[in-house]
């Protein structure tokens, strides 16, 4: 008996979480980067690190910093500016980006307690949370900042048992990816128009990839 009770507890549990549907919000668009087109004599190689701020590192599908890293090399590379691009801390020399990221939500006790009232319905009364990433990218050279920018997302998410067949296209790992996705990528395309605009000579082009 006790088992059953069990397994019908992490049914439930299991249906509360998997029912829910995650949106954005809108405030940065996730779009490719713009691969631009430059003279190799203005292409530079850079440096840059990553930091992530986590203050609910419990919220499911959360990209992690390692994550996060290799979005930011990706979207650096495929902006065609840089000659180079390499994870390193910056040295005080080179042309180095900082990016920081911040991820946020509501408060672990509040958290627990709506997914506690949407458990004890058995996902019958429909729950809303709010959880946010920010991102930051500082440009230094010579350990001198040159510009800073900053893109900011908020994720929305409703648990509701009606919402489960959706899960496979909306849970959170999916909206994490593509929201976590559109920061980086509008980050790294700032950067690359700032550098176009700051130290290029030539005629500079660019294209959606």
């Amino acid at each position: 008996m006790r088992n059953k009770i069990s397994a019908f507890a992490f049914l439930v549990l299991a249906m509360c979480v998997s029912g829910c549907l995650y949106w954005d919000s809108g405030y940065t668009v996730n779009r490719p980067v713009a691969a631009h087109r430059i003279s190799a004599a203005n292409r530079v190689p850079v440096s840059f690190n990553v930091t992530l701020i986590a203050m609910m590192p419990e919220a499911f599908g959360c990209p992690g910093e390692l994550e996060l890293r290799e979005k930011v090399q990706a979207a650096l590379k495929a902006t065609g500016v840089f000659s180079e691009v390499t994870y390193a801390a910056d040295d005080g020399a080179s042309y180095h980006l900082n990016f920081v990221f911040r991820q946020g939500g509501l408060s672990p006790v509040a958290e627990m307690n709506s997914e506690t009232l949407s458990l004890f319905s058995l996902g019958l009364i429909p729950m809303v949370g709010t959880c946010t990433l920010d991102g930051a990218v500082t440009c230094t050279l010579g350990g001198q900042q040159l510009y800073a920018t900053v893109c900011a997302e908020k994720l929305r998410r409703l648990t509701w048992l009606p919402l489960l067949p959706a899960a496979p296209f909306c849970n959170a790992w999916t909206a994490w990816d593509a929201v976590s996705g559109g920061i980086v990528n509008a980050l790294a395309e700032a950067a690359a128009e700032e550098h176009c605009r700051r130290y290029s000579s030539g005629p500079v082009t660019s294209t959606a990839e």
